[in-house]
């Protein structure tokens, strides 16, 4: 796991710039919180429940938002059976948000999605 967070950190577009374009976050619940990275064109999601399982529904903060035309593709998920989890199931729900206990993920831009043009840092709730 170290390995690949590391890569991640070396390689992706929003995480290599180190919060230059900007970092926000929000308390879920007493054990959640999301952090958004924001990037020139796209933005990264970082979501972490460091308790049970939590059902947020619906989810009102606006960081979990995706950016304009788009919708979130999870690329990590410490859940990943490579890593000791038990299997990635899906988190992101009609209703909310499932986040799995004990788990931190990390989500960017699904791509090919529609997009109005608007960059990342213009994209913020």
């Amino acid at each position: 796991m170290f390995w690949e967070l590391a890569r991640l950190r070396k390689t992706d577009e929003v995480f290599s710039r180190h919060g230059r374009e900007g970092l926000e976050g929000a308390v879920l619940s007493d054990r959640a919180l999301v952090l958004r990275f924001f990037g020139r064109t796209a933005d990264r999601l970082l979501v972490v429940n460091f308790g049970a399982d939590l059902l947020f529904a619906p989810a009102p903060a606006p960081l979990l938002a995706p950016m304009w035309g788009r919708d979130w593709e999870l690329i990590f998920s410490t859940d990943d059976p490579q890593y000791g989890g038990g299997g990635i199931a899906d988190v992101r729900l009609p209703q909310g948000w499932r986040l799995p206990a004990e788990a931190a993920l990390v989500f960017a831009p699904k791509s090919g999605g529609s997009d109005d043009g608007r960059t990342g840092s213009q994209n913020r709730a």
